[in-house]
């Protein structure tokens, strides 16, 4: 039988959370524990609850799990102390996994997130010994290669609202494009990178970033789950993409990747969201020995 407890945790228990309790703790000894992290400003539930059925999907397969609010987030007090945000961030997370180790006794973790999630997820990975996988749904990264830019563009050449939106001037990607056919001059271009403006986020990795954080945690074997939406279309459009931009990276046993061509950014489809919640489950127990 699953279990949920609301806990108070960190140096001055001024952070709150949900553990989740696996279905048969006596038979998750070995488990890592799932620390699922704030995707942005969204408290512990998660956009439409995904955290919250993420975790109780988790626990029926003997996983157990800690849904939290960092510093300033939905339930957990503000910092007492003025430190940049990352090291607040770090803080929090750090706190977290002394609290399945000390409170739980699980010294093994997943680091789970999406879009700043997982970015938190993954820089938590990078610098923890104990963090066994990682779980990024939607990290910002530039992996835009060329095969993204002809599926991006054959998609708005067959697309009659970007062609309607070309005519009334409202497409600024499709008027550069026919420009650049037509031998024009190129419209202004936003300072911006396309990433930055959709996903609202002032920097994302470069590729070399990302592979640069990658490449220790394969040499050490933590296993490694990537999940793209079709909500990141700005950036990510098509299943092989993570594949052509890092072809050396993609093909290690201990890296997974998948793609979610009918879902959006937040998976605000319920069907979307069961497929993504599923997809989790099944590699946690596949990639950690437990039952599904």
């Amino acid at each position: 039988m699953m279990r949920e407890k609301a806990v108070v945790f960190g140096p001055h228990r001024t952070l709150v959370g949900v553990w989740t309790e696996a279905r048969d703790p006596a038979n998750s000894i070995d488990v890592p524990a799932v620390i699922i992290l704030n995707s942005g400003l969204v408290p512990h539930t998660g956009i439409w609850r995904l955290h919250v059925r993420l975790a109780r999907a988790l626990a029926t397969i003997g996983v157990p799990s800690l849904r939290f609010d960092l510093s300033g987030i939905g339930d957990s007090e503000p910092p007492r102390d003025a430190l940049p945000l990352e090291q607040i961030v770090r803080r929090d997370i750090d706190a977290a996994a002394t609290y399945a180790r000390e409170a739980q006794g699980i010294g093994r973790l997943v680091t789970l997130g999406l879009c700043s999630g997982a970015r938190d997820a993954l820089a938590t990975a990078g610098r923890r010994d104990d963090v066994s996988g990682l779980v990024a749904i939607d990290l910002v990264a530039d992996l835009r290669t060329w095969q993204f830019k002809a599926v991006d563009i054959g998609g708005r050449l067959l697309n009659l609202e970007s062609w309607t939106n070309t005519l009334t001037g409202r497409n600024r990607r499709m008027e550069s494009l026919v420009r650049m056919v037509t031998g024009g001059e190129a419209a202004p271009a936003d300072d911006r990178e396309p990433t930055e403006v959709a996903a609202g986020v002032r920097t994302m990795l470069t590729r070399d970033d990302l592979a640069s954080q990658l490449a220790p945690l394969v040499d050490r074997g933590t296993r490694l789950l990537f999940l793209y939406s079709a909500g990141l279309e700005e950036n990510y459009n098509h299943r092989a993409q993570f594949e052509e931009a890092l072809p050396d990276l993609a093909k290690a046993p201990e890296v997974e990747v998948d793609f979610f061509p009918k879902a959006n950014h937040t998976f605000e489809e319920p069907a979307q969201q069961r497929a993504l919640i599923a997809r989790i489950t099944r590699w946690c127990a596949e990639a950690f020995g437990t039952s599904d």
